[in-house]
């Protein structure tokens, strides 16, 4: 999956819809959800919807433990235009830290 609107690609997990959702899915091992994985599945559903021009309804994480201790959670979220901005400001940061790094001209 690209955008190449934005310049990154990725490989989402499940698209499918849940309870009537047209919804982008990420599986996540370990103990807990972190906020931060929302950036990732944001980014996901809007390249999913710039290639195939259909709306996402929702972003879904399931966490799953390895343990039966850490067990398993879910969240879902219909808006996630900040956790998608926070993402575009980070790739922005790479690109800009890439071309400092490797004395490369900036694209403004």
């Amino acid at each position: 999956l690209v955008s190449e609107k934005h310049q990154y690609g990725g490989s989402l997990d499940v698209l499918a819809v849940i309870d009537g959702k047209r919804t982008v899915l990420d599986f996540k091992t370990g103990r807990a959800i972190y906020p931060e994985y929302f950036l990732q599945v944001a980014a996901y559903a809007e390249a999913e919807q710039e290639v195939s021009g259909v709306k996402v309804d929702e972003v879904r994480i399931l966490q799953i433990g390895r343990t039966n201790e850490e067990g398993f959670t879910e969240q879902a979220k219909a808006d996630w235009r900040w956790e998608f901005q926070a993402f575009l400001a980070l790739r922005r940061l790479y690109e800009i830290e890439f071309c400092i790094k490797n004395n490369v001209p900036f694209r403004a």
